[in-house]
């Protein structure tokens, strides 16, 4: 009757062992998918909040600047002669 009862545990084990690596497998999937998953959301947030932007880019505000005649890019600025 022991070689039976040993038997039946090392299978036990043996089942437990593979349970144990299939859903170790699975969890190494899943993770991966959020991974992936949450970096597309963030570069959809970043995408969307770039686009909605309410301030003006850089570009615009010079060329603003520069039409206005405020701007000093372009002018030489002399030091005064005492």
């Amino acid at each position: 009757m022991k070689p039976l009862r040993d038997r039946s545990a090392l299978l036990l084990l043996g089942f437990l062992a593979l349970l144990l690596t299939l859903l170790a497998l699975l969890q190494y999937r899943w993770i991966g998918e959020v991974g992936r998953a949450e970096g597309e959301r963030l570069r959809a947030n970043l995408e969307g909040s770039a686009g909605a932007s309410p301030r003006p880019s850089i570009e615009r505000w010079a060329a603003s600047r520069s039409r206005s005649g405020s701007s000093p890019v372009g002018r030489r600025v002399l030091p005064a002669l005492s």
